[in-house]
């Protein structure tokens, strides 16, 4: 047990590590609302190189998921690890594109407008499918993780599926309702802001668990 509760806890604080950086890159993205260009792009660019540490963190939630079994831990970790290592890398890499883009169409006019107007509904045409998989994933995930979690089935308190970025993420939608424009404002920092807390407190509760069990 005390050497599982090795295992836990590097990969853990490796991947809170890897998601606390993408949650400051998302920042300094939004910051500069996706149209400047400078030393920011090469900062965000660095998330393509960061979310392989996401692995660590993914592993320390498959740990806490196993007593429900491998349905309900090992297969949705795999699409976890497959969906932080395409869809994510994908839309960081595009980064620098939108931000040259957006850049251009805001100095541009006319007929040069225009044109760029047209690329950018082209490039959106492109990607919609994958935006779709990409909701379809996210939604597949949080969910098959959240079920065990929520029955009491692993290592994890119930508490803590409310943390997985769904949950977060229609609270903010409710908020919506009444205070309008707040889930524009933080939609780009939910999902990696969450995931960011989830590594965090999940690492800590396993590690103290598995700490406590040794001793014991």
């Amino acid at each position: 047990m005390q050497s599982l509760n090795k295992k836990v806890l590097l990969p853990g604080i490796v991947g809170s590590l890897g998601a606390l950086i993408i949650v400051i890159v998302d920042i300094i993205y939004n910051l500069f609302n996706g149209n400047h260009l400078g030393t920011n792009l090469y900062i965000t660019f660095l998330g393509l190189f960061i979310f392989p540490l996401w692995w660590g963190g993914i592993w320390v939630i498959y740990q806490g998921l196993k007593p429900a079994g491998v349905l309900w831990s090992l297969i949705p970790c795999i699409i976890f690890v497959f969906y932080t290592s395409t869809i994510n890398v994908f839309y960081h890499s595009c980064y620098p594109f939108w931000a040259a883009i957006n850049d251009s169409s805001g100095r541009a006019t006319g007929e040069t407008l225009n044109t760029i107007i047209n690329i950018k509904a082209t490039i959106k045409g492109y990607t919609s499918l994958i935006n779709i998989i990409d909701s379809m994933l996210q939604l597949i995930i949080c969910v098959w993780i959240a079920i065990p979690v929520l029955r009491g089935k692993t290592h994890f308190p119930r508490w803590i599926a409310f943390l997985i970025p769904i949950f977060p993420m229609i609270a903010c939608l409710i908020i919506n309702i009444f205070i309008k424009g707040f889930f524009n404002m933080v939609e780009p920092y939910i999902a990696s802001g969450f995931i960011c807390i989830l590594f965090i407190l999940c690492t800590s509760i396993l590690h103290k668990k598995f700490a406590n069990v040794f001793k014991a």
